[in-house]
């Protein structure tokens, strides 16, 4: 199985971003982590899971894995123009990828983007293909960073990964999901089953 990519944030409030009211608005942060955690019990045992660390998701990652000894399954992306802001969680991860800031942030974080979903080392060039592609991708919850994602992740993949937001989860994946960025989704189980081990386990196809 390939590895698994997971798009995820719990949204707070930024005036500063269009369309941000409406994520914290939907959003729900139980659902979110319920989501994340199930997630990372269906696909940690089986392969590798790339995200990028949220302030807010890396707790509920390193838990997860922590609690079943597959930290080493982890790929934690950060953008060196945090890094005065890292969580403490981050020194866990055996396989914490800094990336180079840029002149501004949006800069930074598409370098930080495109290496994650290239899978890039930090040896790797930048403008090297992906090394593979990925089994599939989770959006979970989120502001304009997860819908940014799922556009870089479509520009680097294609139509093959298949591509999930729970939209249980509200925010940024409930607009992915009502067809607000991108209208191929038609996936109702997302729109209301928050039974999230099993609708994960039937989605990558695990018996």
């Amino acid at each position: 199985m390939n590895p698994v990519f997971l798009s995820a944030s719990v949204p707070y409030p930024r005036p500063d971003v269009p369309g941000n009211a409406e994520h914290v608005k939907t959003a729900d942060p139980l659902a979110i982590r319920d989501a994340v955690m199930a997630l990372l019990e269906v696909v940690l045992p089986r392969t590798e899971l790339y995200f990028g660390g949220h302030p807010a998701i890396t707790p509920m990652v390193r838990r997860v894995a922590e609690r079943h000894e597959l930290l080493g399954k982890v790929r934690n992306y950060q953008s060196r123009w945090f890094i005065d802001k890292f969580p403490t969680d981050n020194e866990a991860f055996p396989h914490l990828i800094i990336t180079p800031s840029a002149d501004t942030l949006d800069a930074s974080l598409l370098t930080m983007r495109k290496r994650m979903l290239k899978m890039l080392e930090p040896k790797d060039a930048e403008d090297q293909a992906p090394k593979r592609p990925f089994s599939a991708a989770f959006f979970i919850g989120g502001m304009k960073g997860v819908l940014d994602e799922y556009m870089l992740f479509r520009d680097i993949h294609g139509p093959g990964p298949p591509c999930f937001p729970v939209g249980t989860t509200g925010g940024a994946a409930l607009d992915l999901l009502n067809g607000k960025i991108a209208p191929e989704f038609a996936l109702v189980p997302l729109a209301n089953d928050t039974n999230y081990v099993p609708l994960f386990r039937r989605l990558l196809g695990i018996k």
